[in-house]
C-alpha cells in the first residue's frame, strides 16, 4: 500500500474519532446539578466537568454562582454506566452508598461538599468552581479482572478548550443542559441546542448567542467545532472545543399581557411578563479557567 494512501486512511480514521467527541464526550462531560432541600433532590441547573491536573483523583465542576450561593452541599447527578447497572440490578439491592456516590435505581448522585476550601465563587461573573471526588472504580468479581466505573464521565482536558481570541462573530455552536427540567430523567438525558455567536464585545466580560436558553440552562457548556487542518480535496480535520458557559438570557418586560398561566386550564389573566428575546448571555473560558486555577492553587496554599 502506498504511503500517501496509508496517510489518507489514517486521517479518515482520526477524523471519525474526533467527530465522535461531538456527541458522547461533550454530553458525558455535562452533569445535572440538583439542590438538596429537606432530603429531597430538586433539579437546579447544569454543570461541566473539567480535568484536574493537580489532583486527577478529583475533578472540577464548573457552574453558575447563583446555583451554589449559600449552599453547603449539592448533588451532581450523572448518567450511569450500563455494565454497572446490569450487575447492580442482579445483586438484588435497591440502593447503595459508595463514599460520595449514592446509587438509587437507575440514578447515580455524587454528593459535593461545598465548604469554603472546596469552592470558589465569583458572583460578578456568575461563575463557580468546586471540587468533586471522582466515582469509584470496582474490580469485577470474576476471572476477567476487568474494572467497572459507576459512570462513564468525561472530564474536559486543557487541549479541548478554546478562548476568546479563538472566537468569531457568526460561529456556529451548540450547548447542552436541562432547560425547564427537560432531560432530568433517571438516566440523565440532557438537551442539545444550537445557535451562533451574535455579539463579541471587546470590553465586556460576556458574549451573546443567537439562541433561546431557559431556566435549567444556567451552567450549560457551549461547544464549537474547530478546524485543526485542511487537506486538498476538502478533507478537514476538526475537533470540538469547549468555549464558554451559559449564565442567563436577555429579556424585556411586557406589561399587562393577557396570557394563560396554566396550559391545562382555560383560564386567562393579565400581568407583567418577562419575554425571552432569544439572546443567551455567556461567559468565556478565559474567566472560567482563571477561577478553576484559583481553586486548584488554593489547595496548594492550604
Amino acid at each position: 500500500m502506498k504511503p500517501k494512501l496509508i496517510t489518507l486512511l489514517f486521517l479518515i480514521i482520526s477524523i471519525k474519532s474526533f467527530s465522535q467527541w461531538l456527541d458522547p464526550q461533550s454530553i458525558q462531560a455535562t452533569v445535572l446539578i440538583e439542590k438538596i432541600e429537606n432530603q429531597n433532590f430538586i433539579t437546579h441547573g447544569t454543570g461541566i466537568l473539567i480535568y484536574n491536573y493537580e489532583n486527577p483523583s478529583e475533578g472540577i465542576v464548573v457552574t453558575c454562582a447563583h446555583l451554589v450561593k449559600n449552599k453547603k452541599e449539592l448533588s451532581v447527578r450523572v448518567k450511569p454506566d450500563s455494565t454497572f447497572l446490569e450487575i447492580f440490578k442482579t445483586s438484588g439491592q435497591n440502593n447503595v452508598f459508595f463514599d460520595n456516590a449514592l446509587v438509587i435505581g437507575n440514578t447515580i448522585r455524587l454528593i459535593a461538599d461545598l465548604s469554603k476550601e472546596n469552592i470558589i465563587i465569583n458572583e460578578e461573573l456568575d461563575i463557580a468552581a468546586f471540587r468533586l471526588k471522582k466515582p469509584p472504580v470496582f474490580q469485577r468479581a470474576d476471572t476477567s479482572g476487568t474494572q467497572i466505573s459507576l459512570s462513564k464521565l468525561r472530564w474536559i482536558p486543557e487541549s479541548r478548550i478554546d478562548y476568546k481570541k479563538d472566537l468569531s462573530l457568526g460561529d456556529e455552536v451548540y450547548f447542552i443542559g436541562f432547560p425547564l427540567g427537560y432531560g432530568a430523567t433517571e438516566s440523565v438525558e440532557p438537551i442539545v441546542r444550537s445557535g451562533s455567536i451574535a455579539w463579541l464585545p471587546e470590553k465586556e466580560s460576556f458574549f451573546l448567542l443567537d439562541a433561546f436558553s431557559y431556566g435549567g440552562n444556567s451552567g450549560s457548556p457551549i461547544f464549537r467545532k474547530t478546524l485543526i487542518s485542511a487537506i486538498p480535496g476538502d478533507l478537514n480535520w476538526t475537533q470540538i472545543k469547549f468555549i464558554g458557559m451559559v449564565v442567563g438570557h436577555k429579556s424585556i418586560k411586557m406589561e399587562n399581557i393577557l396570557h394563560q398561566p396554566n396550559p391545562d386550564e382555560l383560564k386567562f389573566e393579565k400581568s407583567d411578563i418577562d419575554l425571552n428575546i432569544g439572546l443567551a448571555k455567556c461567559v468565556y473560558t478565559d474567566d472560567i479557567m482563571k477561577i478553576v486555577n484559583e481553586l486548584t492553587n488554593k489547595k496548594k496554599k492550604d
